[in-house]
C-alpha cells in the first residue's frame, strides 16, 4: 500500500506542468520633437524589486529589456542637450509593452560677459587748431 502511494504521488507531481519563469519584454523608439529617431540616448528602467537594467538607444532610436519582474518599473531616458524624460509603467505576466518617448531639447543658458574700456580722448588743444572755424 505504501508503494503505491509513493508511486500515486511522484505520478502526480510529475504530471504538474513546468512553470517556466514569465519574461516581460519592455521595447520602444526614443525620437525628438520633430520625429527623428535618437540614437546614443541611455535608457534606464529600475523595476519595484530594485533591479536596474540600461541600454543605449541604436542607430534607429530603438531599445529593449527583457525582465523576469512584474510589477511597476520607470524607464528614464537621458542625453546631452535634451531634456531628462521619465515615465512609469506596469509590468504585466508575459507582456510585450511598447513605450515610445519624445525628448525635447534643453534650454540653454548662457552668460556673456563683455568688457572693455572706454578710448583715452586727447585732452588738449593744439595750436594749429586755435582760431575761428
Amino acid at each position: 500500500m505504501r508503494m503505491l502511494l509513493i508511486g500515486s504521488l511522484a505520478a502526480v507531481m510529475l504530471a504538474q506542468p513546468y512553470s517556466a519563469p514569465s519574461v516581460q519584454i519592455v521595447r520602444g523608439v526614443v525620437v525628438d520633437s520633430s520625429g527623428s529617431v535618437i540614437p546614443g540616448a541611455t535608457v534606464t528602467l529600475k523595476t519595484a524589486g530594485g533591479m536596474t537594467l540600461s541600454t543605449v538607444t541604436d542607430k534607429e532610436g530603438t531599445f529593449t529589456f527583457a525582465v523576469a519582474q512584474i510589477g511597476r518599473a520607470t524607464l528614464t531616458v537621458e542625453l546631452a542637450g535634451f531634456t531628462t524624460v521619465t515615465r512609469t509603467i506596469d509590468l504585466l505576466v508575459n507582456q510585450q509593452a511598447v513605450v515610445n518617448l519624445q525628448l525635447s531639447p534643453s534650454t540653454v543658458q548662457e552668460t556673456v560677459t563683455v568688457t572693455g574700456e572706454a578710448p583715452l580722448i586727447a585732452t588738449t588743444t593744439s595750436a594749429a587748431i586755435s582760431g575761428d572755424v
